[in-house]
């Protein structure tokens, strides 16, 4: 399924981008935020048709957020 390829690409890349096709079933929102809660994501930006999913690798992330205090 494209959860299952996603969730593998996730946990190989950590940020990931995602194109919804013209004739997807939902918009780009829809699609976002039920792709990245299958996955455990977040949606990290929407441009155009481009969704940007992210989810930090669970023993060695190698992308840095910055963090509220910083």
């Amino acid at each position: 399924s494209i959860a299952d390829a996603l969730d593998t690409a996730l946990l190989d890349h950590e940020l990931v981008k995602v194109r919804v096709g013209n004739s997807a079933q939902l918009d780009r929102e829809q699609a976002a935020s039920q792709l990245a809660e299958k996955t455990s994501a977040e949606v990290a930006q929407i441009v155009g048709n481009i969704i940007l999913l992210y989810r930090p690798h669970p023993d060695k992330p190698t992308i840095k957020l910055p963090t509220a205090d910083s």
